[in-house]
């Protein structure tokens, strides 16, 4: 059946599990500001890449049963 997102998105959604990963396991004050803040700003675009790909699985899902 394939992956349920593209490469690119799994991608983005890897710096986002890794940021998380450090946070809970450093102190907040080793926080990288600017990679947060970048982080903070491509929500809006990686929540609109990761609908519109789920939206596009779920018809092709339908096409096939």
């Amino acid at each position: 059946m394939g992956k349920i997102e593209s490469e690119e998105l799994s991608d983005q959604h890897y710096e986002y599990l890794t940021f998380r990963h450090f946070f809970v396991h450093a102190y907040g004050f080793m926080l990288d500001e600017a990679h947060l803040e970048v982080l903070a700003n491509n929500i809006p675009d990686t929540w609109m890449q990761f609908t519109k790909e789920i939206e596009k699985r779920k018809t092709n899902i339908s096409r096939v049963t």
